[in-house]
């Protein structure tokens, strides 16, 4: 419960976060990123692109994060209903074995 309160909390906080915060972030994060690839990056920047990356995705999770509980919860349903009907054919083809002899 306490997961749950503290996850939907954080969804909150980071959908609170204006375009134009989020588009400094990307702005920023491309930045980190060229001079990453270009190996110029400090240890502080890395760093930074971390927690740029972090920032991001939680600003990911406040827009999609619902929507993928549900997806990921009917997934779940779905694999136990899979089992269900996979011990359900077992116990007919045993079924129907035992009325054959």
């Amino acid at each position: 419960m306490y997961a749950l309160a503290s996850r939907r909390a954080g969804r909150l906080n980071a959908s609170s976060i204006s375009q134009n915060e989020c588009d400094a972030l990307l702005r920023e994060r491309q930045i980190l990123l060229d001079k990453k690839f270009n190996e110029t990056i400090t240890r502080a920047e890395t760093i930074r692109l971390e927690y740029v990356r972090w920032q991001l995705d939680r600003i990911e999770d406040a827009k999609h994060g619902e929507a993928m509980d549900a997806l990921e919860n009917w997934v779940s349903q779905y694999e136990r209903f899979q089992v269900e009907v996979e011990r359900l054919e077992k116990q007919l083809s045993e079924n129907l074995k035992g009325k054959r002899r």
